[in-house]
């Protein structure tokens, strides 16, 4: 497994896990949200050279997206729409923005066995 230079970060790495673009009418709004959401998701302990390491990672990150996008999570099929649709962006540039090769290959793998099941 390859090791990048997110490993020499702080043991915090503070990801964007942008809902903003998500939002263009979310929930009834009549403008966009206006807020950025993020979270901080610890990496200083992990070993990305490790798969258990990047599975840490990866599950730290789909938790992170829960959180930011939880706000708009609500009971129509709409809204439903709306928070999943957030919560695969935010974790997809999350994984691109970290750039690790092996992080991205298991996304892949995720987001593929999901649409296939």
């Amino acid at each position: 497994m390859q090791n990048t230079p997110v490993s020499h970060r702080s043991p915090l790495l503070a990801l964007t896990l942008g809902v903003l673009t998500t939002l263009p009418l979310a929930a009834g709004a009549a403008t966009p949200l206006d807020a950025v959401q993020s979270v901080a998701v610890r990496v200083g302990d992990l070993d990305l050279g490790s798969r258990a390491g990047v599975d840490a990672l990866y599950q730290r990150l789909s938790r992170a997206s829960r959180a930011v996008c939880a706000s708009l999570e609500g009971r129509t099929l709409r809204e439903r729409a709306v928070y999943e649709q957030c919560r695969r962006d935010s974790l997809a540039r999350a994984v691109r923005d970290i750039g690790h090769s092996d992080l991205i290959a298991l996304h892949g793998v995720r987001t593929r066995s999901r649409a296939a099941g």
